[in-house]
């Protein structure tokens, strides 16, 4: 009798699944146990505000005290300014600080995902990826929660209103999120085959911070860089998906062309004809590729457990 994936418990999970999933299209097994993921993923959300007073309010708060933060050294002590869009600075970060502490709180949680769930895995079978994408899926509820207050405070504090863009918001949530499951999928299964991953994916993720248009606007980069050296910038896929969320939410407030900053239209076009479906589509060749390394690897991690 082929087990049911909806339950995660270790009584639930003690058959082997149907055959057929084995032999499937790529990530379809994910879908077969979707309800044992989201199960997991209200466990780590209930686990973690479960004795805090402000509960799940922290998803909100702790990135919103750390942009305040932020705003009040760059904004206001060192007058940063937005190139591109006409709105304060402390908008701009407003817009991609929220999408990056999505991107680095599941990519680091998700690099522990098996080890923590060792003691289930040891026990019984269930796809291993159900750990990893359990964590994205916890960090993604969280980050949708929190776009219900970002989403009006960004036209509150720019005084602009939205544009048909806003409709975008879906898609690049969605390329967002595969470009974490990727990364998380492999780097989840690295870890535990070599331990050592937890530490290099915190430098990583730091380095990646400054690396990525989170404090700043691309256009910096546009204008202390020359030629074909911008579109090793833009390797980067983060700095298309950032931008993304920019665009999706300031549309309104973009500049076209100003004199006070030459070269805005063909930055433009750099990003929304270049780096935009770049991102796009490393996000889901990331997807796939990670998914593909951690069931290559996933027998060999769980004999080293």
């Amino acid at each position: 009798m082929p087990m049911n994936p909806s339950t995660p418990t270790s009584e639930a999970i003690t058959e082997k699944p149907d055959i057929q999933w084995r032999n499937a299209a790529p990530l379809s097994e994910l879908w077969a146990y979707r309800r044992l993921i989201r199960q997991l993923a209200e466990r780590d959300l209930k686990a973690r505000y479960k004795v805090s007073v402000l509960g799940f309010f922290w998803s909100l708060l702790r990135p919103l005290l750390t942009i305040a933060v932020l705003a009040l050294v760059f904004s206001f002590i060192m007058g940063f300014e937005s190139p591109r869009y006409a709105v304060p600075y402390y908008v701009l970060l407003l817009v991609t600080y929220m999408p990056w502490f999505y991107f680095s709180t599941a990519l680091l949680e998700g690099t522990h995902s098996i080890l923590a769930n060792s003691h289930l895995i040891k026990k019984v079978y269930c796809p291993r990826a159900v750990y990893p994408a359990a964590v994205v899926l916890a960090n993604g509820v969280n980050f949708v929660f929190s776009l219900v207050v970002l989403i009006p405070l960004v036209y509150i504090l720019s005084g602009s209103s939205p544009s048909w863009t806003v409709l975008q918001l879906p898609l690049v949530i969605g390329f967002h999120t595969a470009l974490i499951l990727g990364i998380g999928f492999a780097v989840s299964v690295l870890n535990v085959l070599f331990r050592d991953t937890t530490q290099m994916m915190e430098f990583l993720v730091f380095v990646w911070f400054y690396l990525s248009p989170v404090l700043y606007d691309v256009y910096e980069v546009y204008q202390r860089v020359e030629g074909g050296w911008r579109w090793l910038y833009f390797l980067n896929p983060m700095a298309g998906i950032l931008e993304w969320y920019r665009y999706a939410l300031l549309a309104s407030r973009l500049r076209v062309e100003d004199a006070a900053f030459p070269g805005l239209a063909e930055l433009r076009q750099l990003v929304f004809y270049g780096a935009v479906p770049y991102a796009a589509a490393v996000s889901v060749i990331g997807l796939l590729a990670g998914y593909a390394i951690l069931k290559r690897l996933e027998t060999r991690a769980v004999d080293a457990l």
